[in-house]
C-alpha cells in the first residue's frame, strides 16, 4: 500500500454522474493508497456507510449546496462562494495540511485553490463553440443553454491553468484538451465487475432504460419508445423497464403506448444507485440513446452486470461499447437502426450471452479499479516528486 493521502473533492448529490465517479474513485483508491479523504455536501447514509466500511474518511463540508443556486444566474459567483467554503472548512479541520494531493472531481471547486489534480468535464454538448450557436433556439442549443456554457468553458480554463494534471476520464475529452494543454493525462473511470451477473436464458428479454428524470431530454427516451411502437408491429415479444422520475403526463402516454402494442412497459420511478442491482440482474440488455452524455456510468455499471447495449453512437460511448462486440452504437436519431438492433438482442438470446460476456471482459480488462488505481497512484507520485 502505497503511503499517500488524498483528498477528492467534491461529492455533490446534485451533480449524479461526477458524484458516481467520486464514489468510485475513492473506493478504487482506498485498497491503494493510506488515506482517502472524500469531501460531501451531502452524502445518504447508505453510500457513507459503505465507505466508511473501505476505509474512506467522510467529511461532511454541508448538508446541502442550496445556498448557491439563487447566485443570480451566475456560475462564477456561485463557484466562488463554494470554492471559499471547501478552502475554509479543509483549513479550519487541518486536512489541507495532512494530505499529499487535492483532487477535484467537481472541477469548478477548485476555483480558488492552486496545486491540485483535477478532472475534465465537458457539461454540455454545444461547449465545443458556444458563440457561433448564440442565437440558436433548437435543442439541445438554445441561448440559456449556451450562457451556461460560456461560462462553464471560462471556469474550466481558469481551472486548468493552475493544476498541476488534469485527469480526461474518456479518450474524447483528452483529444479536445490535449493541444491546449499539455499536462492532460487520459485515465478511465473505475467500476467492480458485479458478484451477481444477469441471466441471459429468459424467453422474453427485458430492455433496461436508466435516467435521473425519464423527461429530460437529451436522454432520449423517445427514441426508445419509438423502437418499441417499431418492434411491437413486427409481434416481437419483450418487456421495456424505465426507471427515473416522470411525470403523469408522461405516465399517461406510457400507458397509451403500452395498450396500443400490447407491450409490458414497467414504469419504477427514480431508484438510487444502490438499489440498482436488483434491476441489473433480473435485466438482458441496457438501452441507452442519449444525444449527449458527459460520462454515462449507467453504461459501465451495466456492463459490469455482463449486460450487451445498444448506445447512441456519441464520443463517450465509444470508450466502453465496441460495436458489433459487447452491444451496438446507433445514431441517436435514428429510431428505425435502434429498433433493428434491439430485436437482434431480444430474438437471438446466445448473442445476448456472448456480448455481455465481452461487456464484463472490456470491465475487467480496462476499467477495474485496480488498473484505474495504480494509474492514479502513478499521476500523484509525478505531481508530488515535480
Amino acid at each position: 500500500m502505497k503511503d499517500l493521502k488524498v483528498a477528492l473533492l467534491l461529492y455533490r448529490p446534485s451533480a449524479s454522474g461526477i458524484s458516481t465517479y467520486t464514489v468510485e474513485v475513492a473506493k478504487a483508491l482506498s485498497s491503494r493508497i493510506r488515506e482517502v479523504y472524500l469531501c460531501s455536501l451531502g452524502m445518504n447514509a447508505r453510500t457513507a456507510h459503505e465507505l466508511k466500511s473501505k476505509g474512506v474518511n467522510i467529511f461532511e463540508i454541508g448538508t446541502s449546496d442550496r445556498v448557491y443556486s439563487d447566485a443570480l444566474g451566475w456560475l462564477f459567483l456561485h463557484y466562488m462562494l463554494m470554492s471559499k467554503r471547501i478552502q475554509r472548512a479543509l483549513r479550519e479541520t487541518n486536512i489541507i495540511k495532512r494530505v499529499d494531493i487535492l483532487h477535484f472531481t467537481l472541477t469548478p471547486a477548485a476555483l480558488t485553490f492552486k496545486g491540485y489534480v483535477a478532472n475534465a468535464w465537458v457539461p454540455l454538448s454545444m461547449a465545443e463553440e458556444p458563440k457561433k450557436n448564440l442565437l440558436s433556439f433548437k435543442f439541445p442549443i438554445n441561448i440559456l443553454a449556451n450562457f451556461i456554457a460560456i461560462q462553464y468553458r471560462a471556469l474550466d480554463n481558469l481551472v486548468y491553468r493552475r493544476a498541476s494534471r488534469i485527469i480526461a476520464p474518456t479518450r474524447w475529452i483528452y483529444s479536445r484538451l490535449a493541444n491546449k494543454y499539455k499536462r492532460v493525462v487520459y485515465i478511465p473511470p473505475p467500476i467492480n465487475p458485479a458478484n451477481r451477473l444477469a441471466n441471459h436464458n429468459r424467453d422474453i428479454a427485458t430492455l433496461l432504460f436508466v435516467a435521473r428524470n425519464l423527461e429530460l431530454p437529451r436522454k432520449n427516451v423517445n427514441g426508445l419508445l419509438n423502437a418499441v411502437r417499431i418492434l411491437a408491429h413486427k409481434g416481437l415479444k419483450f418487456r421495456v423497464l424505465l426507471i427515473g422520475a416522470f411525470s403523469t403526463r408522461f405516465h399517461r402516454f406510457v400507458s397509451v403506448l403500452a395498450h396500443e402494442t400490447g407491450v409490458d412497459i414497467r414504469l419504477k420511478g427514480y431508484v438510487s444507485r444502490e438499489k440498482m442491482p436488483m434491476f441489473y440482474a433480473i435485466s438482458d440488455a441496457i438501452v441507452v440513446p442519449s444525444f449527449y452524455e458527459e460520462l454515462g456510468y449507467v453504461v459501465l455499471e451495466g456492463m459490469a452486470y455482463g449486460l450487451p447495449l445498444v448506445a447512441s453512437n456519441i464520443p463517450t460511448f465509444r470508450d466502453f461499447v465496441q460495436d458489433g462486440v459487447n452491444g451496438f452504437l446507433v445514431n441517436a436519431s435514428d429510431d428505425a437502426t435502434l429498433a433493428s438492433k434491439l430485436e437482434l438482442l431480444i430474438t437471438d438470446g446466445e448473442l445476448r450471452k456472448r456480448m455481455g460476456q465481452k461487456s464484463l471482459e472490456i470491465i475487467k480488462e480496462n476499467f477495474s479499479p485496480k488498473v484505474v488505481a495504480d494509474k492514479l497512484v502513478k499521476l500523484y507520485e509525478e505531481v508530488i516528486n515535480e
